[in-house]
C-alpha cells in the first residue's frame, strides 16, 4: 500500500511499490561496466538505441544532476518518461535515476532505480535495485488478495525483464552475441 498505509479516498486507487534486486556477474573490468552505466543511463543511450527521442532536461530545476525526457513506442504502447539523475557516486560506481512515466496507460508509474558496478575477484557484479510504484484501482478490503497477486506477478515480470536486460549487457561487454 501507500507509505501511509491508506488508499486515496478521492480516486479509489492505492499506490503499491514493487521491489526488484537483480545482479549478474560480468567478466570485465568494473570501470568498463561503470562507463557503460553512465553512457546508457545517465546520457540516455539505451533509449536512443531503442528508437526513442531523447531530449536533455536543461531547464528542469528538479534535474539537479541532469536528466532527459524520452518519447517513443513499445509495440502499440506509447511511452513517455522524464528521467532525472538522483545520485552519481563515481567512487562507488553507482548511479540512481528516477523515472516518471507520463503515458496514461502506465498508471502513474514512478521508478527509482540504482545501477552499480561492484568489483569482484573475477570481474564485476552489476547490481540493479528498482523500486516501482504505481496506482491500482482499489475500493474494498476484499480486493486486497487480488491486488497482492497482481503485485507478485508484476514483481516477477519486472525481475525477468531486468535479468534479460542484464544478460544483453553482459554479452555486449564480454564481446559475444546477445542471448
Amino acid at each position: 500500500m501507500s507509505s501511509s498505509g491508506k488508499m486515496s479516498q478521492e480516486t479509489g486507487t492505492v499506490a503499491v511499490t514493487i521491489v526488484n534486486h537483480v545482479s549478474i556477474e560480468i567478466d570485465c573490468d568494473a570501470r568498463r561496466v561503470w562507463n557503460d552505466i553512465i553512457e546508457y543511463y545517465e546520457r540516455g543511450r539505451k533509449f536512443a538505441d531503442l528508437g526513442y527521442a531523447v531530449t536533455p532536461l536543461s531547464d528542469d530545476p528538479a534535474a539537479l544532476l541532469g536528466g532527459y525526457r524520452i518519447v517513443g513506442r513499445i509495440g502499440d504502447v506509447e511511452d513517455e518518461r522524464i528521467c532525472r539523475i538522483t545520485e552519481r557516486d563515481d567512487e562507488a560506481m553507482r548511479l540512481s535515476v528516477r523515472a516518471d512515466y507520463l503515458a496514461p496507460s502506465m498508471m502513474g508509474l514512478l521508478v527509482h532505480a540504482t545501477y552499480q558496478a561492484v568489483p569482484t575477484p573475477s570481474g564485476t557484479r552489476y547490481d540493479v535495485h528498482a523500486y516501482s510504484t504505481m496506482r491500482f484501482p482499489f475500493e474494498t478490503k476484499e480486493e486486497k488478495a487480488a491486488l497482492a497477486a497482481t503485485a507478485a506477478q508484476m514483481r516477477e515480470q519486472g525481475g525477468a525483464f531486468i535479468e534479460d536486460s542484464l544478460r544483453v549487457v553482459k554479452a555486449r561487454l564480454e564481446g559475444r552475441a546477445a542471448p
